[in-house]
């Protein structure tokens, strides 16, 4: 009797065992039907539904469109995160058939104007130009070397969290004292230097516009804010 029960038990467990790996070959062997694309963040502007769609039809000799296992599932998360516009993709697939596709766009904080036009995102990752898309952020001038982006992305970060300064910068560029700004509002040119007391030179900055938005006679050219508890203007 003992026997008996060993055996059914042990017949119920290949059963079991059966049917879920039946299930997975089946649920492998069954291609994609249909396809959903999601922008995130800010939705599609470099790309579209039509751009993603190209790109996964790139793929459809892959393994993946044949059977939709992880392995190539990852796979073509990899290859659409080689977009230079792509900054997160993520894919899952239902047992009916569907893939979904959630795209998150890089976001430009800066285009760079020189031998190469680009932007450059807030990872200091370089985006080439669109044609679908024209991003509103300030522009850099001159070349600029992988230590000036680090420290271009670095002082953005910090400019763009005040909102008196993130309306009205429009360009900077280097010089040798450090970064310069132009202003929208302003006709002066702005030496920031290194990216220091921030907090401070935010203030004078800002103190120094409303002194020179009342002055109808002095026109300035240029001010500096790198010294210590002074504004050099000119």
């Amino acid at each position: 009797m003992k026997e008996v029960k060993t055996g059914y038990l042990i017949g119920v467990i290949f059963l079991v065992v059966g049917c879920f790996s039946f299930a997975e070959i089946r649920s492998k062997r069954h291609k994609i039907s249909d396809i959903e694309i999601e922008f995130k963040g800010e939705g599609a502007r470099f790309l579209s539904v039509e751009i993603v769609n190209k790109l996964l039809i790139q793929s459809q000799d892959s393994l993946f469109f044949q059977q939709k296992d992880m392995v190539a599932l990852n796979e073509i998360e990899l290859q659409l995160l080689d977009h230079p516009m792509i900054k997160t993709a993520e894919l899952y697939t239902v047992p009916q058939g569907k893939l979904y596709v959630e795209i998150d766009e890089r976001r430009p904080v800066v285009r760079v104007q020189g031998e190469r036009s680009f932007y450059v995102d807030q990872f200091g990752v370089e985006m080439p130009l669109s044609a679908r898309h024209s991003a509103r952020v300030p522009l850099y001038y001159g070349e600029l070397d992988k230590n000036k982006k680090q420290q271009m992305v670095h002082l953005l970060s910090s400019l763009t969290t005040d909102p008196f300064i993130r309306e009205e910068l429009v360009d900077l560029q280097w010089s040798a004292n450090g970064f310069v700004l132009g202003l929208r509002s302003y006709p002066f040119q702005v030496l920031w230097g290194n990216n220091d007391r921030f907090s401070a030179k935010v203030e004078k900055l800002k103190r120094f516009c409303a002194y020179a938005k009342n002055q109808k006679e002095e026109k300035y050219n240029w001010i500096d804010l790198s010294f210590a508890k002074q504004v050099v203007a000119r």
